[in-house]
């Protein structure tokens, strides 16, 4: 089977990985002409580690991330809102707190490991049944024929757009911004932790390893360009209210990154099956839709608009 991946992020790459190791005949198309490993930080469940582990990249990935056994949620009035441990839930298995820089490198080394032919700098328009198979619409024309095709584009997947089966899809009211910073002394320990005021916005901070920890500030978008034009002091001087132990890290932000995200929701088709496919990673685990006469199966979470 021939098989055409757009889009070389995390999902992409580990797809990649995932069908070569089944024989498959795999190509990845990206628009970027130079992907680099870029991101903050990410929180890596034990359903991802299994598949990362599939791939013999956890060992490595253990190796530049830290274990997150605690999710501990304040108010910005002291009270406790949430405090779980992973060794309160029997059989569990705690997460692993990576940036996604370094996840990123990891996949993308495993994929040219395998020797799967990547092509860069070509952005993908859309996808159109041909007697061949599916082709590739780009900005250089058509791209070959497949039996299958799987957007891993992002949120706003070209992929899923070109099948005409998006019932809503709009930017989701909340973003984020990001920081990145060093953290040698371990302050966010093993914890997630997270302090809400109201319901507006809230600080973040996550242990990312390598002695780096992920500090986020979640707010409403429209609201993300006021905070960026008053500046890091006045920011910090909001954000150390929330901070608690973790004010320190305030310090080290030098630079805070926005993340958008959007709300997608397309079509669930009937029970047909199609000679040829068409899937896209941006839409809820497990669903399956189908447009304009083939196949488009959503297999993770929505993506990101931006990756800081």
């Amino acid at each position: 089977m021939r098989v055409g991946i757009v889009g070389l992020g995390m999902g992409g790459a580990t797809l990649a990985c995932l069908l070569a190791d089944r024989g498959l005949d795999v190509t990845v198309i990206e628009q970027a002409e130079d992907p680099r490993p870029v991101g903050a930080g990410i929180w890596l469940q034990a359903m991802g580690q299994q598949v990362l582990d599939r791939l013999d990249l956890l060992a490595p990935l253990a190796a530049v991330s830290r274990p997150v056994s605690q999710v501990r949620i304040d108010s910005s009035r002291g009270r406790t809102l949430l405090d779980l441990g992973y060794d309160a839930v029997p059989g569990a298995t705690p997460a692993l707190g990576v940036h996604r820089g370094a996840l990123f490198s990891l996949l993308h080394d495993a994929v040219r490991r395998r020797g799967v032919p990547i092509h860069l700098g070509v952005p993908v328009t859309g996808v159109r049944p041909t007697p061949g198979g599916l082709a590739l619409e780009t900005t250089r024309g058509d791209h070959s024929a497949y039996d299958l095709v799987v957007g891993c584009d992002g949120s706003r997947s070209r992929v899923r757009q070109s099948m005409n089966v998006t019932v809503r899809d709009r930017v989701y009211e909340y973003g984020a911004l990001w920081a990145i910073v060093d953290d040698p002394q371990g302050l966010a320990g093993d914890c997630l932790y997270q302090c809400l005021r109201g319901t507006r916005d809230y600080l973040g901070v996550l242990p990312t390893g390598q002695d780096r920890s992920s500090v986020f500030w979640s707010t409403r978008q429209r609201d993300m360009a006021g905070v960026l034009a008053r500046g890091l002091d006045a920011w910090r001087d909001e954000a150390r209210v929330l901070a608690g132990d973790f004010a320190a890290l305030l310090d080290s932000v030098d630079e805070l990154l926005p993340a958008t995200y959007r709300d997608v929701v397309v079509r669930t088709p009937g029970h047909t099956t199609r000679k040829r496919q068409a899937c896209s990673f941006s839409g809820r685990p497990g669903s399956s839709y189908a447009g304009s006469g083939w196949w488009l199966r959503s297999a993770s979470s929505c993506a990101h608009t931006a990756m800081p």
